[in-house]
């Protein structure tokens, strides 16, 4: 979630946020009012874990939330304003389906330099009103490349671990998670913030509207624009990926996967380096680690359900070793699956992002996931069906 540092303070209620976000915008149409289950839960779990936030940060969490509503009023004000936004066909969209750590942010970079593909940005999260087909005025601009500075600011190490969008700035990929918050569903408040009741929502309930949701956002972004194919990515996918099986029935799902003992230990290193944004690093890493743990086991545990319902012909298995042994190789091998070409002038601007995106351009990424009070076995034992079905693949030479 992209805290918004200016603005009136917001009382932290969820009927203030909702009219402060309708007396900015003008427009009182929500659409499907299901997404208030999402943001009820998460201003309640909000309050509950303010007691563990700097309260300079406190005081941005309602502005911050008006932003994310005032955004989705804005959309279904566009689709109702240019109606032919509803009629646009998403055709085919890939979807990047691995857990956090995995390779899947590389993956979609790499795919999303096919210029017969197309990812959404970050600045079309942050303020997609009005549509994309319109550009980007300099008022704009300015904006969300303020909202930027100020979400790179207040993680210190961020870059180390997501070197892939740094020079893009707010041009860069954004996750399908930054849509999903816009109906108050999504990972990245947990990873961000202390509110693990929500998390606990989260994991459990029926997102089918944020699925819905996320289908309009696509069509706002593509609405008089080239048809390409989306390529989308996002750490929870598990969660919903039973309504993103139905409500994308032309969908093919990439899932990335690697061993989950070292992907859990890069995970919380990552969750303490960002949850900055509260104010600083948790005071018990163990449990912050036990918690990671939980999240992984239940993301883990919704997708492998889903896909055994759905079956396994729309689904194609990514490995992170071979992935970063040859990722040529492996977008290939995906676009034939596909039966869609991977051209020269594809391939030429994969091979030539690799060569300027190192993944270790501005530091080496160094954890340890013992360090956080996990063993190997407790991992294991957590995650028996997913080790089952993927432990061969995995490298145990070293931890």
């Amino acid at each position: 979630m992209f805290a918004i540092h200016d603005g009136p303070q917001i009382p932290f209620e969820v009927d203030s946020i909702i009219s402060e976000a309708t007396r900015q915008t003008g427009h009182s149409d929500f659409g499907d009012q299901r997404f208030l289950n999402g943001l009820n839960a998460l201003v309640q779990s909000f309050k509950e874990g303010f007691a563990e936030m700097a309260p300079e940060k406190v005081r941005l969490m309602g502005q911050s939330l008006v932003a994310l509503l005032a955004a989705r009023l804005n959309v279904i004000a566009d689709r109702k304003k240019y109606p032919e936004i509803a009629e646009e066909k998403i055709v085919s969209p890939l979807f990047f389906i691995g857990m956090a750590r995995t390779g899947s942010t590389l993956i979609q970079s790499l795919f999303a330099q096919d210029p017969a593909n197309i990812s959404p940005e970050f600045w079309e999260t942050m303020l997609p009103s009005p549509p994309p087909r319109f550009g980007m005025t300099d008022d704009r601009m300015n904006r969300v490349a303020q909202i930027m500075k100020w979400h790179l600011d207040a993680a210190p190490g961020f870059t180390d671990q997501h070197p892939y969008f740094i020079e893009e700035g707010f041009r860069a990929l954004a996750e399908c998670g930054s849509i999903m918050e816009m109906s108050f569903v999504s990972y990245q408040f947990d990873a961000f913030y202390p509110v693990n009741s929500y998390h606990e929502w989260f994991a459990k309930g029926d997102h089918e509207e944020a699925v819905h949701f996320h289908k309009m956002f696509l069509q706002h972004l593509q609405w008089g624009r080239p048809h390409r194919h989306w390529v989308l990515k996002a750490v929870e996918h598990g969660v919903w990926l039973e309504h993103l099986l139905k409500i994308y029935p032309d969908a093919t799902f990439i899932w990335t996967h690697r061993d989950p003992y070292k992907q859990i230990g890069s995970l919380i290193s990552n969750f303490v380096t960002v949850r900055q944004y509260a104010g600083g690093p948790p005071d018990d890493i163990q449990a912050l680690g036990r918690h990671v743990l939980q999240t992984v086991r239940d993301v883990y545990a919704r997708g492998m359900a889903a896909r055994a319902n759905a079956g396994s012909e729309r689904f194609i298995d990514v490995y992170y070793d071979d992935l970063t042994r040859d990722q040529v190789a492996v977008v290939r091998g995906i676009y034939e699956r596909i039966g869609r070409p991977f051209t020269a002038e594809a391939e030429l601007r994969v091979r030539s992002w690799l060569r300027h995106n190192a993944p270790d351009k501005h530091a080496i990424h160094v954890y340890d996931t013992a360090d956080y009070g996990l063993t190997r076995q407790e991992v294991e034992q957590a995650l028996p069906e997913y080790y089952a079905a993927h432990g061969s693949r995995f490298p145990r030479s070293t931890d």
